[in-house]
């Protein structure tokens, strides 16, 4: 009977601490961000400006504070895209076939809402919106580097 009310006990602190990690995500950086020079890049132009994107997604879903820093640890300019780039990045590279963007969940943007929300982007069907579902930054979305080309 003891170690029957021991096993219960350890049993109910071990979905304890399962449900509390699932509520309350890491926000670590993963040690493997994925490079993005691996082979060739596409490019847009937004306001007279070229970008390059990197020719694939992060290795993982990220919360928006993970992809933030993720994209900056790649260094040399990269960073998470602004709303209205990715929104010319839909027009200009992915209605064209190029980019590889998946079109069955959303990608994060730089650009932030109020509060703990920020805009993340459809490829599926061109559309930002703010991320009001699922807890805000600390969803897990796509991530895609940019950076400024001279």
């Amino acid at each position: 009977m003891k170690y029957t009310v021991v096993l219960l006990a350890l049993s109910l602190v071990c979905c304890v601490e399962r449900s509390e990690n699932k509520s309350n995500p890491k926000t670590e950086i993963p040690t493997e961000i994925k490079s993005p020079d691996n082979g060739g890049f596409d490019t847009f132009t937004l306001a007279g400006k070229s970008i390059q994107v990197a020719k694939e997604d992060q290795k993982i879903k990220m919360n928006w504070n993970m992809a933030m820093q993720a994209c900056q640890n790649l260094g040399d300019g990269w960073r998470l895209p602004k709303k209205e780039e990715l929104e010319a990045m839909h027009e200009q590279l992915h209605k064209q076939g190029k980019g590889n963007f998946k079109t069955d969940w959303v990608y994060w943007s730089s650009t932030e809402g109020d509060g703990e929300v920020a805009f993340d982007f459809s490829f599926n069907d061109g559309t930002a919106a703010i991320n009001y579902h699922d807890g805000g930054k600390n969803t897990l979305s796509l991530v895609r580097a940019v950076r400024d080309l001279p």
